[in-house]
């Protein structure tokens, strides 16, 4: 559920993380305990279709019942007339593909390895106990909260996620790269979100 009102009287601002065609991302901080960080995506609501607008419900809704060390936490979304404002917790670290293309971290060894991949098989094993398909797992979409420690992983972005019993969509999802064969033909599974895995286990 969505708050009304402003949320920048409980969140001050410090900069700007990131933009792209949907809105912008802009760090925050708790204006009673300064320390405490935020990562605040800020959406138009004007550039959204029905099916976009369907799709973002579903990803609050998929955070909003997830709490797991390897998940991005959600904490509330603020909507006025013109945004929606969606709080998450704010991961500093690099994301795995920025990792994996700086010459400073090519050389993974097996127990880096080990630890990514143990750390991303808990998140994932947790959102299929909760009947959740990803559908779009993939190095960009992993982060860490801490430099060069692999335990502290979070897997984000969940707007392409789905619950696994859902209505089968006529939209093909995924990136390419590191989709598997069957959601071409718009089905998924579980397995869906293995086959990623093992093409990032390949690339690591």
């Amino acid at each position: 559920l969505s708050k009304q009102g402003d949320y920048k009287k409980k969140y001050e601002y410090i900069s700007t993380i990131g933009h792209g065609a949907f809105g912008k991302v802009r760090l925050y901080r708790d204006r009673e305990c300064k320390t405490i960080n935020y990562a605040i995506k800020t959406l138009k609501k004007d550039i959204f279709n029905t099916h976009s607008i369907e799709s973002l419900k579903r990803e609050i809704d998929i955070l909003r019942s997830l709490d797991h060390p390897n998940i991005v936490k959600y904490f509330e979304t603020y909507e006025d007339d013109l945004f929606l404002h969606i709080v998450m917790e704010h991961i500093p670290g690099d994301n795995l593909f920025k990792m994996i293309t700086n010459k400073v971290y090519v050389n993974f060894t097996e127990r880096d390895i080990y630890e990514i991949m143990t750390c991303l098989l808990k998140s994932v094993l947790f959102l299929h106990h909760n009947n959740i398909v990803h559908r779009d797992i993939k190095p960009d979409n992993i982060l860490f909260s801490l430099p060069g420690k692999y335990s502290s992983l979070k897997l984000i972005d969940f707007g392409l996620s789905i619950p696994r019993n859902a209505k089968r969509e006529r939209y093909r999802v995924g990136t390419p790269y590191y989709m598997a064969p069957e959601m071409i033909k718009g089905k998924y599974c579980y397995e869906s979100d293995m086959w990623s895995i093992g093409v990032i286990m390949y690339v690591l």
